[in-house]
């Protein structure tokens, strides 16, 4: 049995790591992650830090899908899957809208509007 909890605490110590690690590609902290997933920063950090005792399927996968990830790649224990500038950007963006109140989303949405709009304007003059 000793052999079982010693493999045990190692694996969720090593989740834990994986969870870290992740997280800081996405240059988030603690509580935009823990918002992004939807915990609360105490759940988060017990988390990276080894110390959350058999967590669910429901909080590893609000993990995992808060940066469009995959439970499975979360357990996994083999090589990590590329991180890109466009999943840790997307991660940072859903931690602001959690945060945000409805006049900000609202500033939000124009935002993206003008940027995607402009953009795609762009786009269509550098064809023409």
């Amino acid at each position: 049995m000793a052999d079982f909890d010693t493999r045990l605490g190692q694996f969720f110590a090593d989740l834990g790591r994986r969870v870290r690690i992740a997280r800081e590609r996405r240059g988030l902290t603690q509580v935009e992650a823990a918002s992004a997933a939807e915990l609360t920063p105490n759940v988060w950090s017990k988390l990276e830090n080894g110390r959350f005792v058999n967590p669910g399927l429901r909080t590893l996968a609000r993990v995992a899908w808060s940066w469009d990830g995959s439970v499975a790649d979360l357990l996994s224990e083999g090589p990590r899957p590329v991180d890109t500038p466009r999943l840790r950007h997307r991660a940072q963006l859903a931690a602001l809208v959690r945060r945000a109140d409805d006049d900000q989303l609202q500033l939000i949405v124009a935002l993206a509007r003008a940027v995607v709009t402009q953009d795609a304007g762009a786009a269509s003059e550098r064809e023409a």
